[in-house]
């Protein structure tokens, strides 16, 4: 109920103090609750209190047919920065379900997460291709500059656009 819910929005903006363990395990019970408010507040919670325990949890909520319980478990994905989140939260960005949460998710993961965004640039629909430049922009390392070199021939003038940019900020970060 309210009660529930008010609990569960503190702790997910609460400073984790003490067992986080303990806390994240009430959160993790909640996870499958009847109420989507309460399933969201549990996953926006578990993004501060949990841990790689609770990633393949938080990934079953990628099905949720509530878009904001989905949308705090990608949250939450980015905030633990498991390299398991990685390929999924890729593949929402290739379908274009929940593809910026998805991005920023993506992008707070950083490296971990080159590897499954590289695979972007192989998709058919430009709309991916154009996100994957986007996000190696910011994660990218030198395992992305040929790819990126080769986007920045893409037959889609956005993508050859980002691939360019995304290519010369990791060449500066040498």
């Amino acid at each position: 109920g309210a009660i529930v819910d008010a609990v569960l929005v503190r702790l997910a903006t609460a400073k984790p103090e003490g067992s986080k363990k303990e806390v994240a395990t009430l959160l993790a019970g909640f996870l499958k609750d009847a109420d989507q408010f309460t399933r969201q507040h549990a996953a926006k919670g578990l993004g501060v209190w949990g841990g790689a325990a609770h990633v393949e949890a938080l990934l079953a909520l990628l099905e949720d047919g509530e878009f904001a319980v989905r949308w705090a478990a990608i949250e939450s994905l980015g905030a633990l920065k498991d390299a398991r989140a990685a390929a999924p939260l890729a593949k929402l960005v290739g379908t274009g379900r929940d593809s910026y949460q998805a991005s920023q998710a993506l992008k707070i993961l950083g490296e971990v997460a080159e590897e499954a965004v590289l695979k972007l640039l192989d998709e058919a629909k430009p709309e991916p291709r154009r996100e994957a430049c986007q996000i190696l922009k910011v994660i990218g390392t030198q395992k992305s500059v040929a790819a990126l070199e080769k986007a920045a021939n893409d037959a889609d003038p956005l993508v050859a656009l980002r691939a360019k940019a995304a290519g010369k900020d990791v060449n500066s970060r040498k």
